[in-house]
């Protein structure tokens, strides 16, 4: 009888080994799992933040471009009326320097 009971315990014992090394696998297996996923979360985090930022770029890129060519326009208004109000000045400016000369 005390032989059955060393070899139940030695058993019991074998047992409750075995399920801990298969717990402490499985829970290693499940940080590296764990780990692999934080990591794709991680890179795909990234991945989207570069292409947020691509976008953004791009956009502020097209407005900048839409304020440069409103700006040339408005320049270019400029520049017409100061060509267009010199063209009508011309001819007295040039008569009244004539006259101061003379």
């Amino acid at each position: 009888m005390i032989k059955e009971t060393i070899q139940a315990v030695e058993d019991a014992e074998k047992k409750a080994s075995d399920m801990l090394t298969a717990a402490s696998e499985a829970g290693r297996r499940q940080v590296d799992e764990a780990k692999a996923e934080a990591e794709q979360l991680k890179a795909e985090a990234a991945r989207k933040g570069k292409e947020a930022d691509a976008r953004l770029e791009s956009a502020l890129a097209e407005k900048g471009e839409q304020y440069l060519q409103e700006a040339m326009k408005s320049v270019q208004a400029d520049i017409a009326v100061i060509r267009d109000t010199a063209e009508k000045k011309a001819p007295h400016i040039i008569e009244t320097i004539i006259s101061e000369l003379v």
